[in-house]
């Protein structure tokens, strides 16, 4: 059996006309929310981020975090 998957192009979306043209405030709020994601930067000056901070940000803990704290576990294991 010969099983051929029909592929369709990703459609071009112009994020900034779509947010212009949005009329329900929620997805205005989501596109807003996108835009914002998508010119974030972790060295921008206004993120005032340290050093010591980006570093932990770009070399996350590879270890498997321990909680020993019976009430944090808790809260972890309710939300």
């Amino acid at each position: 059996i010969n099983i051929v998957y029909e592929h369709r192009p990703c459609p071009d979306i112009d994020i900034d006309e779509l947010e212009c043209s949005v009329t329900f405030w929620p997805m205005s709020d989501t596109l807003s929310f996108i835009q914002a994601l998508r010119n974030a930067s972790a060295t921008d000056p206004v993120a005032k981020l340290s050093h010591e901070g980006l570093d932990r940000l770009r070399n996350s803990p590879t270890t498997p975090l321990i909680i020993d704290n019976p009430s944090v576990q808790l809260s972890i294991s309710t939300y």
